[in-house]
């Protein structure tokens, strides 16, 4: 364990700096895919999170202590140490493999942010949710400057899809609209007056019409998760409390197709025929995953690992980087024997969330971070939140407030 006299001493400092890094950590990914495809974005990404890891090296290597303590941590490091054995005589040198640098880059930082959580508790959520609403408004404005500038005929959505001004994908942005809606209600809930209330109308319109917009179905269906199992536990309350920024939210909808701007969204409404067009070819993807596991032992239960579906499929689809789904795509990597601690792990933690907001216990901050946490769990089963490094970093973030919160619960 770290805990020299010039940690206990430099701590205030740096846990100030921490709060300063975290504006790297959720806006840099973000702007580098003005410049970077998904692979460069996840590279430069993983240095961001060590670095935060490093401002808080004595009190992460801490809590990495305690854990190792539990026979669960040791038996999951020691299975996963096999796939990494088998990994690294089928790819080589695994640090060179961003994905993989991602991954480590945010378990450290996991480590670290649960270290400053338990320090900052929910001003530093609250920290986190301004700084992601910020960087989304900055996108949302990048967009809505496009669209104002673009000629009355053209087909503006059809092109902003295919090329966005910022984001390398429009799914990524629709992963931060989906966030910075639900981070949105933490504000709402807690603005002391009704002009404070009011001012973030807005926001909630403009979101709305974004989202509609980019028909972000899995966004739309994330948010509805977010919205059923907040209020599931005092829905006429709930109902009282945030119905405006609700109706707000639907306004923003209804001016797409006000505005004339709604084919995109009809078309995408359209596809909703069958299996396939229901998951965007995601079924399709699916089974290929699932066909070439079967097709050796050691892939089986080991996997290809990290990033091997670009690995084994992008040559042949070289827009698709991931398939679209977090369990199928740990199973790929992971293989049976690595991909069920991380799956019991995630669905773990999701459990702790629906616990929380059984017992309505917590400040809105907790119960608005755990219904988040779920309302990714049903993303993450028809997209690549734990692919791109814009929402894994905010998994880890809410995920880690959780863990601070529920260690804090079980000390006192």
């Amino acid at each position: 364990m770290i805990n020299t006299l010039f940690a206990k001493r430099t701590l205030k400092l740096r846990l100030q700096l921490a709060w300063w890094a975290l504006p790297l950590v959720i806006a840099v990914p973000v702007l580098a895919t003005t410049l970077m495809v998904s692979p460069e974005v996840n590279a430069l990404t993983s240095w961001i999170l060590l670095g935060f890891f490093l401002l808080l090296l004595p009190e992460a290597c801490h809590l990495i202590q305690q854990w190792w303590k539990t026979r669960t941590v040791k038996l999951a490091a020691l299975i996963l140490l096999f796939c990494i054995t088998a990994w690294h005589f089928d790819q080589g040198d695994l640090w060179l493999n961003a994905q993989a640098r991602l991954y480590v880059s945010a378990l450290l930082f996991g480590a670290a942010l649960c270290a400053w959580f338990e320090r900052t508790g929910d001003a530093g959520l609250r920290w986190a949710a301004l700084l992601k609403i910020a960087v989304t408004c900055f996108a949302a404005l990048s967009f809505i400057t496009v669209i104002l500038g673009a000629p009355p005929e053209a087909h503006i959505w059809s092109e902003l899809i295919a090329i966005p001004p910022i984001y390398s994908n429009i799914r990524h942005f629709n992963f931060d609209l989906m966030i910075a809606i639900a981070l949105l209600c933490l504000f709402w809930a807690s603005a002391p007056r009704q002009w404070q209330r009011i001012l973030l109308l807005p926001l909630f319109v403009l979101f709305g019409y974004l989202s509609v917009a980019t028909a972000g179905r899995g966004a739309l269906f994330a948010l509805a998760v977010f919205g059923l199992t907040f209020a599931a536990k005092k829905f006429v309350e709930s109902l009282r409390i945030y119905l405006p920024p609700i109706l707000a939210f639907l306004f923003g909808g209804l001016l797409v197709f006000i505005t004339g701007q709604g084919n995109y969204a009809l078309g995408r409404v359209g596809q909703l025929t069958d299996a396939d067009g229901i998951s965007s070819g995601r079924t399709e993807l699916w089974g290929k995953v699932l066909y070439r596991l079967l097709e050796t032992p050691t892939a089986l239960l080991f996997g290809y690992g990290p990033d091997a579906y670009r690995t084994l499929f992008n040559p042949r689809s070289p827009q698709v980087f991931h398939p679209h789904n977090a369990f199928v795509q740990w199973l790929l990597e992971f293989g049976l024997l690595g991909g069920v601690i991380v799956g019991v792990f995630w669905v773990r933690l999701n459990l702790l969330s629906l616990h929380r907001l059984r017992t309505d216990a917590g400040s809105d901050a907790h119960r608005i971070a755990a219904a988040l946490l779920l309302a990714f769990f049903a993303y993450s089963l028809i997209d690549g939140m734990f692919y791109h490094a814009i929402p894994l970093t905010f998994i880890v973030i809410v995920g880690t407030y959780l863990m601070a919160k529920n260690q804090q619960k079980l000390g006192h």
